[in-house]
């Protein structure tokens, strides 16, 4: 056997022959806890900086669709099953939720993403006849009691058209949040509603009492019975202060309390006055600043 050869089998064994010995290789260095808690923590942050720009990029994606006309629960969920066929067909990711009874007891809302065209969206719903479509605010507005039409060769109904349906169910919510006692005392035409944004605004999920918002004091200056209580109103879940003015002849009365307070809507027919942006009532808001709009068309 060759020196050569007795060298290498000793390296193989371990063994110790004089004139061939080598010194061991060194041991890879262990990670020490702290070594492993830090790439952890690395590994850990790079994972959540990957969900959040997941769920910022479907949030700017999103599409709002307000079904009215729903007729029951099976019918509900058919157009939850159809919603989220919409979604965009190569998307890796997406998100879906959904409520009922919005604006109405028979309307529903359901958020689906990742849509890059609304419009587009819009001409394939079969589950109804497409009202109104808000490209800026990502909506579109279905009416399931009725059939589908194709697209007019001008196009669907804007974002005039989704407001509409949005402040007409609206003041129809809060003319019945009229208190009944004092409806039952001085009749329905001696009632008038006010539903404003709740004051003063507290930490979130803290609302301060109704009676504290400025206008109530004004108004019971003139109608001093009049009562007050706080709602939540619309997809968002903005809270309200609903004031039910009583003993009250004209409505144009109620308008000069207000002060600098402009009135969203006055309908004397219905006899309810809402204030506040229009913003708040709609099915999503405004797509913050912070979000990449270049993800859209």
């Amino acid at each position: 056997m060759s020196f050569r050869r007795l060298c290498v089998l000793a390296t193989l064994f371990s063994l110790s022959i004089p004139g061939c010995s080598r010194p061991a290789p060194p041991a890879s260095p262990s990670l020490t806890q702290q070594q492993a808690a830090d790439s952890f923590r690395r590994g850990l942050g790079e994972f959540q900086g990957q969900v959040a720009a997941a769920e910022k990029q479907l949030k700017v994606q999103e599409v709002a669709v307000v079904v009215d006309g729903v007729r029951d629960s099976t019918h509900n969920a058919e157009i939850s099953h159809k919603v989220q066929q919409l979604k965009d067909p190569d998307s890796t990711s997406h998100s879906f939720s959904s409520r009922g009874s919005t604006y109405s007891g028979s309307d529903s809302l359901f958020v689906i993403s990742p849509i890059l065209d609304v419009v587009d969206a819009a001409d394939r719903i079969d589950f109804g006849r497409v009202t109104g479509v808000d490209v800026a605010n990502r909506t579109i507005l279905v009416d399931a009691g009725v059939e589908k039409t194709e697209r007019p060769t001008d196009g669907w109904p804007g974002s005039d058209a989704i407001d509409q349906f949005i402040l007409k169910r609206a003041v129809a919510a809060a003319s019945v949040a009229a208190v009944q006692s004092l409806v039952d005392k001085y009749g329905r035409d001696k009632v008038v509603v006010i539903r404003v944004p709740e004051e003063p605004v507290n930490a979130e999920g803290v609302h301060p009492s109704p009676d504290l918002h400025p206008l109530v004091p004004k108004i019971r200056e003139v109608a001093p019975e009049s009562l007050t209580s706080t709602d939540d109103c619309g997809p968002q879940g903005q809270y309200y202060v609903t004031i039910t003015v009583a003993p009250m002849d004209d409505v144009a009365a109620v308008l000069k309390l207000l002060g600098e307070k402009k009135p969203l809507v006055v309908d004397a027919a219905a006899r309810v006055i809402l204030i506040g942006d229009i913003d708040r009532l709609r099915p999503r808001a405004t797509v913050p600043a912070i979000f990449d709009t270049s993800l859209l068309p």
